[in-house]
């Protein structure tokens, strides 16, 4: 990238049009040499969509050293649900990036498995504790690093807490949500659609939105099928808010993100109506996953 460039991009992530925010956080994604530059505007930004943007290029800059900083943006329950994900997918990627390293985070046991860590959420869950949840999704994770398929065992501890009322009623389970996004390669095509229901049906089940948000991309992303279609297009009709607004994004990353034409075109169709929403926050989420996938708004 020229000079010119990653000042442009500087300019353009901070800027008022979405679109160019994210275009920019991919260039600068690139350019680990805007760390500095990149934690200035971070500190002095309070949009919604220009601090995801700067947290997307910093979780591709590799930089163990934004680690505690990660941690106290997804703990910051006054930062918007799409900022705390784009903290915990860069904290997931911190741990792969010492894939094969013997080092373990301050704090993290050893020697637990996965589904002995998920029996420790549930009882954690139901005790409705507000301090060790953080801890046990790092443990989680780090005891997923030592399988290439996700531990029987384990998913059957991981679907029980889908099923269980009290897991949605606390405010912090939705990082394990995300990291089942995170470690999809590991699940067999039986345990993601064992998954597929239990997410439809608890996508506004949990008492902190940012769990819609991470469904919404999950089944946009990680399923991205018809079926994941016709969830998100229902969901959109029937959810409670605020979870239904989270329902537009998840519809941007599967038309993002599909090389099916036909889907594509029936997820915009769906991203038109929610234009026309009588919610607020759902016609403005539709605005911003259409002009992310290159359309431009309809003006009446």
């Amino acid at each position: 990238m020229t000079e010119e460039q990653r000042e442009a991009a500087l300019r353009d992530i901070r800027g008022p049009d979405p679109v160019a925010i994210v275009e920019a956080a991919k260039l600068l994604s690139a350019d680990s040499s805007t760390t500095a530059r990149l934690l200035e505007l971070l500190a002095s930004e309070e949009r919604v969509e220009v601090r995801q943007g700067i947290l997307y290029a910093l979780t591709w800059h590799g930089d163990v050293s934004l680690w505690d900083l990660m941690i106290r943006i997804l703990s910051d329950q006054k930062e918007h649900p799409k900022v705390r994900g784009q903290a915990a997918e860069c904290i997931s990627y911190m741990f792969d990036k010492k894939e094969g390293s013997s080092q373990r985070p301050h704090g993290i046991p050893k020697d637990r498995e996965p589904a002995d860590v998920l029996d420790a959420v549930r009882a954690e869950v139901h005790a409705r504790s507000e301090g060790k949840l953080f801890n046990l999704l790092m443990e989680f994770v780090f005891g997923l690093r030592g399988y290439d398929e996700f531990p029987e065992d384990a998913f059957e501890r991981f679907t029980s807490l889908l099923a269980d009322p009290a897991f949605w009623k606390h405010e912090d389970i939705w990082p394990f949500l995300r990291e089942i996004g995170d470690r999809w390669t590991l699940l067999s095509s039986s345990q993601r659609e064992q998954l597929r229901p239990l997410l439809i049906a608890n996508f506004d089940k949990g008492s902190n939105p940012v769990g819609a948000f991470v469904i919404g991309e999950l089944l946009g992303g990680r399923y991205g099928d018809e079926a994941a279609l016709d969830a998100l297009s229902s969901l959109a009709g029937v959810a409670s808010m605020p979870a239904r607004a989270f329902v537009p994004h998840g519809l941007g990353v599967l038309a993002r993100e599909t090389r099916n034409g036909k889907l594509r075109k029936r997820a915009v169709l769906v991203l038109r109506h929610l234009e026309k929403s009588e919610i607020e926050e759902v016609r403005s989420e539709a605005g911003l996953a259409l002009r992310k996938i290159g359309i431009p708004e309809v003006h009446e």
